[in-house]
């Protein structure tokens, strides 16, 4: 899977196509507000951890555990900011670049 595919299983993207050129990506992409509404704030975590986990110090990132999961679901505010950006085009093209 290509790095456009994965962001599109963890964002709440839904990509119709896309196309490779010379200078440039095209992407046909549709927002699903209503899929990321529905995830739950261990969900919304594990998906943002995903896309930004911890690294060791080697550079290596680290699975995701069940304690960093429950430490980050337990700040209401940055489930909520996690859970926009995750339905957020501009992330997705900023995770994408």
């Amino acid at each position: 899977m290509n790095l456009q595919g994965q962001l599109v299983e963890v964002f709440a993207i839904h990509c119709g196509g896309f196309a490779v050129m010379d200078n440039h990506l095209l992407l046909l992409l549709r927002l699903d507000s209503a899929r990321v509404r529905s995830w739950s704030d261990e969900e919304v975590a594990r998906r943002w951890l995903i896309l930004f986990p911890l690294r060791d110090v080697a550079g290596q990132a680290l699975p995701v555990g069940e304690e960093r999961i429950r430490r980050c679901v337990a700040d209401a505010s940055w489930v909520a900011q996690a859970r926009a950006r995750l339905g957020d085009l501009g992330w997705f093209m900023k995770c994408l670049k």
